[in-house]
């Protein structure tokens, strides 16, 4: 909004009997997540945004969200609650319509449980309201039937054989996915070969052809390097039959190379963990693109949701086109799925600055989507086909698990899903990190040596200890399992949400990674197995921490609690030892009564002080303690127990170990 456009729209609200220029605020409200592009007012004794003549779609479109969020978040009982109104300084819509008018229109229309007014300037009567309806794709639309017929049910349809196929199926890694025919070159013989997101070639049934991209002005960018660093050159062609000489290679070697450049592209190496293509200040992200495939392979789940041709070979979703004005553009839905016979138009955004204002503009595509499929009859034959009631279409939106879940992101939260439901849209969080399990050799999934738990505790709680520095006992399954939790040092919810990922370490089982929602995230079985042999601990917390998104290892490993049950354990020959939690599901242990300042009682939701003391146990008898928190030490004497006082935890944990008969 330039100055002059600024007073502009301020003149003509001053003039306006309507306008209670006391309650104009012009300011950035980052509460809300409204720029100062959005003007907010009282209008008439309701809610109002105004919008300068240069705003574009998004903001004008934005404007009327804001409004709602404006009424969602105020407790103003004499302000009328059935109307926001947006006001837009410039002429109202003439017969040929802009794109931006028309979005307008749609996003109008599907107001739910309100109503929206659009207003536009008038010079003699201050504002117009716009009553005019919104786009319309009347039977024999041109455009719609040639996207129809040469496009879109030749994507849906074609069924992709031979070299194309076999390559993915040597590969054997679900982030490597067969999209149908380009966009602009529509072709039902041709396949592209996307890992999470990113074209590394063209596949045919005969052939292949492999490269990143093309060299640019300044080089190659770090995706198409990796490539050439990888295969030895930018561009290969693969055969089913290759001639030695011919400079191509089998489909075995392009397949062992793909499987190589995944591991050079991934944090982590295992089978079908997240590709991160970007890294905006040196943190790595899943980025749109990376989160689109994951959902259309079904990897991220949308709730209650299937693809749309329940085809786990190609991506059949994808770069849906539609129309958000009669002859505007083509904007691509990012990802199509159904719920039964019903079409999800999804919207897909991942973490960026600003996120509250950059999530609400993201309903406006969703509903400019499904706008586009309600009243474009022409699609029909295309949703006939996959078995979809076109007239059924829901907007959706989906944002990723944020790194840290915090309050702050709680209150977005809430907020985006009020307002996305007065026109029409479902908010999803979806695990962008969601990953297959991993099954290692071995004998059994059983942890038969107390300390080799305590080793991958230690070595993840060290490594990270903002984020797995607290240890918690659980048992789950009624009892069934025997497991150490590790959490945030922050983390004293009971609850099974929480600000970062948790990890179970299920001593008869596998270890698991719980994602901020509490939903499992990744299985590692057989991991007590593949300790037990040639594992590497601290590779292994790398690992989890990898699948878990908590970025790189701390630069000076911390001592913690988890260290000194290890140490104290390695002391010992046998399995003889256990360590147990003075606080465990509700239940706290009886020598636990020698310890009376730490509070049993804990406000609701929290876990009470009890839970940072552990217990090392032999034959039944508790006879060392440690506060997790403070690494305090008591071993049990004749007269109760009594506190250690070297002054390097360390030593404490051995003269312990030493005192309870360790060697």
């Amino acid at each position: 909004m330039t100055t002059d456009l600024a007073a502009s729209l301020r003149k003509r609200l001053a003039a306006d009997a309507r306008a209670d220029m006391g309650s104009l605020q012009t300011h950035t409200d980052r509460e809300l997540s409204i720029g100062a592009a959005v003007w907010r007012l009282r209008w008439d004794n309701q809610v109002a945004t105004a919008v300068a003549a240069d705003a574009d779609l998004h903001t004008t479109c934005g404007a009327l969200l804001d409004a709602i969020a404006l009424l969602e978040s105020t407790a103003d009982i004499g302000l009328d609650r059935t109307t926001v109104n947006v006001l837009i300084d410039r002429c109202p819509p003439d017969d040929h319509l802009a794109e931006t008018d028309q979005a307008l229109r749609s996003l109008r229309d599907s107001t739910v449980g309100i109503v929206a007014r659009l207003w536009y300037r008038n010079p003699s009567t201050g504002w117009v309201e716009d009553v005019g309806l919104s786009p319309r794709w009347p039977k024999g639309t041109a455009r719609v039937v040639g996207w129809v017929d040469h496009l879109q049910i030749p994507r849906l349809m074609a069924d992709p054989a031979g070299l194309a196929v076999e390559l993915v199926a040597k590969v054997g890694d679900p982030s490597l996915q067969l999209y149908p025919s380009e966009i602009a070159k529509p072709r039902t013989d041709a396949w592209a070969l996307r890992i999470d997101g990113l074209q590394i070639g063209i596949a045919f049934a005969d052939h292949a052809v492999l490269e990143i991209g093309k060299e640019g002005r300044n080089g190659d960018g770090p995706q198409r390097a990796t490539f050439t660093k990888v295969f030895g050159s930018s561009t290969i062609h693969v055969s089913a039959d290759p001639v030695a000489g011919s400079h191509t290679v089998s489909v075995e070697e392009a397949a062992t190379k793909i499987r190589e450049l995944l591991r050079a592209f991934r944090t982590v190496d295992v089978v079908g963990a997240p590709i991160s293509h970007r890294a905006p200040g040196g943190v790595a992200i899943v980025d749109e693109h990376a989160l689109e495939a994951r959902l259309l392979k079904g990897l991220v789940e949308l709730p209650e949701s299937q693809l749309v041709h329940d085809d786990r070979k190609v991506a059949r979703g994808s770069q849906f086109p539609t129309l958000w004005g009669v002859s505007s553009r083509p904007r691509y839905v990012d990802a199509l799925l159904r719920r039964g016979r019903t079409p999800l138009a999804v919207e897909l955004k991942v973490a960026t600055g600003g996120q509250g204002r950059y999530y609400r503009r993201s309903i406006i595509q969703a509903v400019l989507y499904s706008h586009y499929i309600k009243n474009a009859a022409d699609l029909d034959p295309w949703f006939n086909l996959a078995d979809l009631d076109r007239n059924a279409v829901r907007a959706c939106i989906g944002v990723p698990i944020p790194a840290r879940w915090t309050d702050r992101f709680n209150r977005d939260l809430e907020l985006l899903r009020a307002v996305a439901a007065r026109v029409g849209t479902e908010v999803h969080v979806l695990d962008d990190r969601v990953t297959p399990e991993r099954i290692s050799d071995g004998t059994g999934d059983e942890c038969v040596d107390e300390r080799l738990r305590w080793s991958l505790a230690a070595s993840l709680s060290t490594r990270y200890p903002s984020a797995l520095g607290r240890v918690i006992e659980v048992h789950g399954a009624g009892g069934l399992y025997d497991e150490l939790q590790l959490r945030s040092p922050l983390d004293f919810a009971t609850h099974s949400t929480s600000p970062f990922p948790r990890v179970h370490l299920n001593m008869p089982g596998s270890l698991r990674v719980f994602n901020q929602c509490g939903d499992i995230r990744w299985v590692w079985r057989g991991i007590w197995a593949y300790l037990a042999g040639v594992g590497d601990p601290d590779l292994a917390a790398d690992t989890v921490a990898g699948i878990a998104g908590l970025g790189s290892p701390a630069a000076e490993p911390a001592v913690g609690f988890a260290t000194l049950a290890k140490r104290f354990l390695q002391r010992f020959e046998g399995n003889g030892w256990s360590w147990r939690c003075a606080f465990s599901e509700g239940r706290v242990a009886a020598w636990a009564d020698a310890f009376p300042r730490y509070s049993r009682d804990a406000a609701a939701g929290a876990l009470p002080a009890i839970v940072r003391l552990w217990g090392a146990q032999s034959g039944g008898v508790c006879r060392a303690v440690v506060d997790q928190d403070t690494l305090r030490v008591w071993v049990r004497s004749d007269e109760g127990f009594e506190e250690l006082v070297d002054s390097d935890p360390i030593k404490r944990i051995e003269t312990a170990a030493s005192e309870c008969g360790g060697v």
